[in-house]
């Protein structure tokens, strides 16, 4: 089979062997991780993971966010640069960044592809 075969081949069967995720959760989200995060919260944009997965909330996303709010005391202060990869709506770091917003040698970064929510809740 020629690499051109083969691409046209799996073309053909992608959607088969790896069905696309349906497009959900589209909008804005504010969360306070019950209370956690002073109000109005933190201010999400999800475009349903149409752009990929990074473009929505997952739940580990936001356990991790809620341990990291919950053990913010026996940490604050200690670590000033923070850096998320593959962060997609970058809710890990934002929760962060928002709990310790007076922080001021704080620095956090977050990442992700190119075409993702995270870019707009950067602005947010």
């Amino acid at each position: 089979m020629s690499t051109e075969e083969e691409f046209s081949f799996f073309d053909l069967v992608s959607e088969d062997l790896l069905p696309s995720r349906p497009t959900e959760n589209l909008g804005e989200s504010f969360l306070t991780f019950d209370g956690l995060l002073p109000a109005p919260g933190l201010k999400v944009t999800e475009d349903g993971g149409a752009a990929g997965c990074g473009g929505k909330l997952w739940p580990a996303g936001e356990l991790l966010s809620r341990y990291m709010i919950r053990t913010n005391d026996q940490y604050n202060g200690k670590f000033t640069n923070i850096l998320e990869l593959g962060s997609g709506t970058g809710l890990v770091g934002l929760a962060i960044a928002s709990l310790r917003r007076e922080q001021k040698d704080l620095k956090v970064w977050v990442t992700d592809q190119e075409y993702v929510g995270m870019l707009t809740n950067a602005g947010s």
